[in-house]
């Protein structure tokens, strides 16, 4: 509560936040755990039309990282390639390891994929949170020819990595489906990804390319990439049930409707 105090006290003295206020209140609101917080002030930045970057988008990841959040660092993750912030390996590592917690290997693999179509070198943080996943996968034997393949890249293994390969010991017991399956998306993580949503929706930018202000922004290649179309496709149908359960309804209007068939169409590469 004290971030959004600060941004109240800024306000009335005349004051306008910048990107770097903006982005450590974010950081500090999702160390500490507070993630309705930072998206609370992540979606002040959007209405004000703050210019966010990567840094910014990067302290929520590393929240969801923590939490093993992996449904909402994806929807983060697609609001960058759909408006132009270009990922950092940071971005790609706080998505390995938000996919890592659950087991979900082969999310955890399409974002190391598209990090090194992207330009990327792996290094050990990449390497760790992917053995992780292989791991908690129960997929132990991937896990150790990752283990190998970064001995034989020159990238040394540390603590974090032989932790990781340690839990193949404590795993082996437990059931298969209980291992590869996560549990069911905790309705605190489901209240952020519709206010993330809401929050860059309402304001144009998260599905039409563009900035608040009308300007254009570049849609990331990336964004056209068929694997990751798919699993933004298989969340989207999953919003849709939640919905249906509870009795809710699309938006109707013009403009609302013409924004939830966006949500509903795959990604693809603007021309």
């Amino acid at each position: 509560e004290k971030a959004l105090e600060l941004l109240e006290a800024m306000r009335r003295e005349n004051l306008s936040p910048s990107r770097v206020v903006y982005t450590s209140l974010i950081s500090v609101c999702g160390r500490t755990n507070h993630m309705d917080l930072a998206v609370r002030v992540f979606r002040e930045m959007v209405s004000r039309n703050v210019s966010i970057d990567a840094v910014a988008c990067n302290s929520l990841l590393g929240a969801c990282a923590r939490r093993g959040w992996g449904k909402l660092s994806t929807r983060i993750f697609r609001f960058m390639l759909e408006t132009g912030i270009q990922p950092d390996r940071n971005t790609y590592a706080q998505l390995i390891y938000s996919q890592a917690a659950h087991g979900q290997n082969e999310r955890a693999q399409m974002f190391f994929d598209m990090m090194v179509e992207d330009g990327y070198s792996p290094n050990r943080s990449h390497y760790n949170g992917l053995i992780k996943a292989y791991n908690y996968g129960g997929d132990f034997a991937k896990a150790t020819e990752l283990f190998e393949e970064m001995k034989a890249h020159h990238i040394e293994p540390d603590n974090s990595t032989y932790q990781a390969l340690l839990r193949q010991k404590l795993s082996i017991s437990l059931d298969d489906r209980a291992k590869r399956e996560p549990p069911e998306t905790p309705l605190e993580v489901r209240d952020l990804m519709r206010a993330f949503r809401e929050a860059t929706e309402e304001e144009g930018v998260a599905l039409t390319g563009t900035t608040p202000n009308g300007g254009s922004r570049s849609l990331s290649p990336l964004a056209s990439s068929p694997a990751f179309a798919r699993v933004m496709e298989e969340e989207e149908e999953e919003e849709e049930e939640e919905r249906e359960e509870k009795g809710e309804h699309a938006p109707i209007g013009d403009a609302s409707l013409e924004l939830h068939q966006r949500r509903r169409a795959p990604l693809r590469q603007s021309p």
